[in-house]
């Protein structure tokens, strides 16, 4: 870590603030390698371009998304199961902000936190 900012300092701030306290070019530099892996892996199959459901099925013609196929119990896949698959995906969503508030806005939350 530059700009005079070490690893145990990052580790003594809260979570937030060392986030904040990465350079923004150190910040830049994860998001890019992320969404690298990511997008290869969802258009690459034996390392070939594809954009079609040889990737994952579902996965649409021009997008970007569908079931990637885990399922190891062999569940069936319902179009109930995906509803309630993207609305728990929603309900993380909405408790990692409420996490971030908490940590981040003083009196945010009507209980006090025991850290």
């Amino acid at each position: 870590v530059t700009q005079g900012v070490s690893f145990a300092d990052l580790q003594a701030m809260k979570p937030v603030d060392a986030i904040f306290a990465v350079p923004v070019e150190g910040l830049a530099q994860m998001f890019v390698a992320v969404a690298a892996i990511e997008i290869y892996e969802l258009t690459h199959k034996d390392g070939e371009l594809k954009r079609d459901e040889s990737v994952a099925p579902g996965l649409r013609p021009g997008g970007l998304t569908g079931d990637l196929g885990w399922n190891p119990l062999k569940f069936p896949v319902t179009e109930r199961r995906q509803l309630v698959e993207i609305q728990n995906g929603r309900a993380a969503m909405f408790a990692i902000s409420a996490w971030v508030a908490a940590d981040t806005l003083p009196g945010s939350m009507p209980l006090p936190l025991p850290w």
